[in-house]
C-alpha cells in the first residue's frame, strides 16, 4: 500500500509539472481586465499572446490572443470537436459561464472537470472571428467520473487518466520529437511501474538522435 501511494504521488507531481510547462508562470500586475481577484499564480496577461494548446480531451487546440481572446487554431481528427469549429473561432463562454473578465484557464478547467464527472457535455459559446454572431457548439467528451476526496491518492479517476495517458504515449507514432518533453514522457511511462512500457522507452532512449539517452552498462 505504501508503494502504491508513492507511485500515485509521483504521477500526480508529474501531472503538475506538465501543467506548469504548458502555462506561462507569470504572476505580474495586469491591466484592468480581470473582474475577479487573482487566486492562481498563472493567468494570461491581457496584452500578450500565448499558446494554450489542447483544451482537455475535446480535440480543440487554441491560442490566447491580446484581450484574452481564446481562439481556435485547429481541431484534431477523430476527437469530439472535429469538424465543429473553424480556425479563428473565439470561445467566449462555456456551459453558461462567460469568459470575459475571468481566468479562462480556470473556467475551462472547471467545465471539463464537471463534464467528466457527469454527462460529458460541453456547450461552448463561440463567435466566428471578433465581429461574428455568437453561436452555441456542443461537444461530448468521455465520462471519467469525479476525483476522490483523497485525490490524487486512492482515486479511480486518476488511475484511469494515468492508464489512458500511458497508452497514448506508448503508441508507435508518439515520442518522435526527440526533445526533453519526450524524455519526460518516458519518465512518466517508467513511473507507472508497468513493464509493458519498457520496450517502448528502451527504443526511444537508444535512438542516437535522442538528446536525453542513457547507455546500458
Amino acid at each position: 500500500m505504501m508503494l502504491c501511494n508513492r507511485i500515485e504521488l509521483v504521477l500526480a507531481l508529474f501531472a503538475i509539472l506538465m501543467a506548469m510547462l504548458a502555462v506561462p508562470a507569470t504572476a505580474q500586475r495586469t491591466p484592468d481586465y480581470y473582474t475577479e481577484s487573482q487566486i492562481h499564480k498563472s493567468r494570461p496577461y491581457p496584452t500578450r499572446e500565448y499558446d494554450l494548446g489542447p483544451i482537455g480531451v475535446t480535440g480543440i487546440e487554441a491560442r490566447i490572443y491580446p484581450g484574452v481572446l481564446v481562439t481556435v487554431e485547429q481541431t484534431q481528427p477523430n476527437t469530439p470537436a472535429y469538424g465543429k469549429f473553424n480556425k479563428g473561432d473565439v470561445i467566449v463562454g462555456v456551459n453558461g459561464v462567460v469568459l470575459k473578465g475571468k481566468n479562462p484557464l480556470v473556467i475551462l478547467g472547471e467545465a471539463l472537470t464537471k463534464a467528466e464527472a457527469s454527462d460529458g457535455v460541453l456547450t461552448f459559446e463561440v463567435k466566428p472571428g471578433k465581429e461574428g454572431q455568437v453561436k452555441k457548439v456542443t461537444v461530448k467528451i468521455p465520462v471519467m467520473g469525479a476525483y476522490s476526496k483523497t485525490f490524487p491518492l486512492q482515486c479511480d479517476k486518476s488511475r484511469r487518466i494515468i492508464k489512458r495517458a500511458a497508452e497514448y504515449y506508448s503508441r508507435p507514432d508518439r515520442l518522435k520529437s526527440k526533445t526533453f518533453l519526450d524524455g519526460l514522457a518516458c519518465l512518466f511511462l517508467l513511473s507507472t511501474g508497468n513493464d509493458a512500457y519498457l520496450p517502448r522507452v528502451t527504443l526511444v532512449q537508444n535512438n542516437p538522435e535522442f538528446p536525453i539517452g542513457y547507455k546500458r552498462s
